[in-house]
């Protein structure tokens, strides 16, 4: 069975795996999300499932945690980077600077000329990764959700699920500046290659962090994801989990060896 190769794959890579029964809905690849009892995509549902038990998070590939970085990343964000991808900030800021205009990932600071933008450095970045805080966080949160007359709205921070700034506060609070500040390290060796990979859900209860990976029926692990749980979970020490989704009038199509997140 394709689950049980996904689970041996799981398992090779440290990660713990446990099967999650879900009500079925009418509408393919939607289950009934228990926290709420509506139908929603899988990943939804089982955050909903995992809500339940008093874990608190946010579904969306990495962007929680990535997004995150970003607002770390800014002793203040301009808001002429808040559209920007944390990829292409790092990206930038890992090339060679040739000239002072020739390269790099320029920011125009507020009230100032074309010719006065700044490029930012690797050092920059994660310096200010070590040693940002709440109060730094929470102002870069405002400048990255929350567009002015005119200015683009950022996918991550709008309907249905928005990121919200409980989920920036709380996720710093559990994992600290300097499990971010690795990952961070890590992640501007190769921005754009890291970006990809990362599990559907960021969770967290009673001080513990879990990143789950969702599969439903066939769904297989991807190159990219075996490639985050190899260079950051097994590294850093981050617990990956593999939630199976299954009917729950069903049998788990598991085998026998997982254990409970509870």
């Amino acid at each position: 069975m394709k689950s049980r190769e996904t689970q041996r794959v799981a398992e090779r890579l440290g990660m713990e795996v446990i099967g999650v029964p879900l009500r079925k809905a009418d509408q393919p690849n939607e289950w009934i999300n228990p926290d709420i009892g509506k139908p929603v995509g899988p990943e939804e549902a089982v955050l909903g499932y995992f809500r339940r038990d008093g874990w608190r998070g946010h579904s969306g590939e990495g962007g929680l945690l990535l997004n995150l970085i970003k607002a770390m990343s800014f002793d203040y964000l301009p808001r002429s980077c808040r559209t920007g991808y944390i990829e292409s900030f790092y990206a930038e800021a890992m090339k060679p600077l040739v000239s002072k205009r020739s390269n790099g990932w320029l920011c125009e600071a507020e009230g100032h000329e074309q010719e006065e933008k700044r490029r930012y450095s690797d050092s920059y970045f994660l310096n200010n990764v070590k040693s940002a805080d709440l109060s730094i966080i929470k102002t870069n949160y405002m400048v990255m959700a929350y567009p002015r007359l005119g200015e683009q709205v950022i996918a991550a921070f709008d309907l249905p699920h928005p990121i919200e700034d409980w989920m920036f506060n709380e996720l710093y609070e559990v994992a600290g500046n300097s499990l971010i500040y690795q990952i961070a390290s890590k992640f501007i060796e190769d921005p754009y290659e890291y970006r990809r990979g990362w599990p559907d859900i960021t969770m967290w209860r009673d001080g513990e962090l879990k990143f789950v990976e969702v599969k439903t029926g066939g769904d297989r692990f991807q190159d990219s994801q075996i490639k985050i749980a190899k260079e950051f979970a097994i590294p850093l020490g981050l617990k990956f989990v593999l939630a199976a989704v299954y009917p729950e009038d069903t049998c788990s199509p598991l085998r026998p060896t997982t254990r409970s997140l509870f």
